[in-house]
């Protein structure tokens, strides 16, 4: 699956290349200032650029990171960055504003978002509430009243906003958190907030101490799926 996504990210960037190519100036080349997140499509944009491919094909690419697909979107007008890779919400809402135009599908990453809470957590072991995901866990008695750390208008909102439906509940049925990841797993690792949601490539930062995966809101399972570190579960 990695190599899979390697090529296809390294296409996509020779694509990309090539095309920006043809509009290079010939003596001074331009600057194709670009927006990305902590994913894999980042690595194979910064890979070409460590191979100086960018300059090869006749310009510089400049990149930039944001901490969540929402702040890269807001980003478009301050940054004035032309070619962005994010996650899909942030990018449709974006596309129904008339902000930007959506280029390409880089990649299926529904896997890696998820929703997390600790081992104690009365939530993972209230499994079954709802027949139709048998393996999701939380129920209303559990869930209602909690706190939810998630970047409001990403994926990972839209995941709870789902897990939340399928319990019978809203998003007024529990208190959000609007923070970025990396603010998010800080504080949840510090205690706070009852549940995390986010998505990527974020998982694999968590403190061994936040607590267990819990992607949720899925009717399908992937063995292949990441389940964080220090024995977290997904359900």
């Amino acid at each position: 699956m990695f190599k899979t996504a390697m090529r296809s990210g390294l296409a996509a960037l020779a694509i990309l290349m090539g095309s920006v190519a043809v509009c290079a100036a010939a003596q001074e080349p331009e600057t194709l200032k670009t927006a990305w997140l902590a994913e894999h499509e980042a690595f194979a944009a910064w890979y070409g650029k460590e191979r100086g491919w960018d300059r090869e094909a006749g310009f510089v690419l400049e990149m930039e990171r944001y901490p969540s697909g929402r702040e890269l979107i807001a980003g478009i007008g301050e940054s004035k960055w032309s070619i962005g890779a994010c996650g899909a919400l942030p990018a449709l809402a974006a596309v129904l504003e008339s902000r930007l135009e959506i280029v390409g599908v880089g990649n299926d990453e529904s896997y890696s978002t998820g929703i997390y809470a600790r081992p104690d957590s009365p939530i993972l072991d209230a499994v079954g509430h709802n027949p139709a995901f048998p393996e999701m866990a939380g129920s209303p008695e559990t869930v209602k009243g909690k706190t939810i750390l998630c970047p409001v208008g990403s994926s990972a909102f839209y995941t709870v906003a789902q897990w939340l439906r399928g319990l019978g509940l809203s998003v007024s049925d529990v208190v959000i958190r609007d923070v970025n990841p990396k603010t998010g797993l800080e504080a949840f690792a510090r205690g706070e907030g009852d549940v995390i949601a986010f998505s990527a490539a974020s998982p694999w930062s968590c403190p061994t101490s936040a607590g267990r995966a819990n992607p949720s809101c899925s009717s399908r399972t992937s063995p292949s799926r990441p389940s964080g570190p220090s024995g977290w579960r997904p359900f």
